[in-house]
């Protein structure tokens, strides 16, 4: 999954004015990188 692409989907829809689904957008890029960090794929930088 390309978190990035929806992050870039969520702009789009923002600039288009369809503001319900960028909110989509960005809830499925932070579904995607919960995931990542739950499984093991991702970590935090901190």
């Amino acid at each position: 999954v390309n978190i990035k692409a929806y992050i870039s989907d969520t702009q789009h829809f923002i600039d288009k004015g369809d503001l319900v689904r960028a909110f989509e957008a960005v809830v499925w890029a932070w579904a995607w990188l919960e995931i990542g960090k739950d499984v093991g794929v991702l970590e935090d930088k901190s």
